[in-house]
């Protein structure tokens, strides 16, 4: 069964902001939790949108699947936090099963851990590479 989008109603934005007095506001505006086999199109007229209608840091969820090239419009348009979980648990697994996969059952298990931490650390600095050229 397909779920259809939920997108976030700027109005309804303005008064759950107002009425709980929240540090960051989570805004469904065409990404997915869970999303890295392909990438999503962000309604930007929407993000505008709330961004002019709440003065709170807005926070995307399903960040693994914004293209690259659309992360300096997202944080035009308020958005300061970006949940990439998705991307770091793809990354860390296909490394834990390649590891694992050609590890004697004697072996330290921090000889297989270690790649697949650094695999993640990759990731992190890539974003942060990415989030510093805004």
């Amino acid at each position: 069964m397909k779920k259809d989008k939920v997108y976030t109603d700027p109005k309804a934005a303005k008064e759950f902001v107002e009425a709980t007095e929240i540090d960051a506001l989570a805004v469904g505006v065409g990404t997915n939790h869970g999303q890295y086999k392909s990438k999503t199109d962000i309604k930007f007229d929407l993000l505008k949108e709330i961004n002019n209608t709440v003065d709170t840091p807005l926070v995307i969820h399903g960040g693994t699947g914004v293209k690259e090239e659309d992360i300096h419009q997202c944080t035009n348009y308020g958005v300061r936090k970006f949940n990439v979980g998705t991307e770091l648990l793809v990354g860390w697994t296909q490394e834990a099963k390649k590891m694992f996969g050609q590890t004697k059952v004697d072996s330290s298990l921090r000889n297989n851990i270690v790649p697949c931490n650094d695999i993640v650390k990759e990731v992190i600095k890539r974003k942060i590479g990415i989030f510093l050229n805004v």
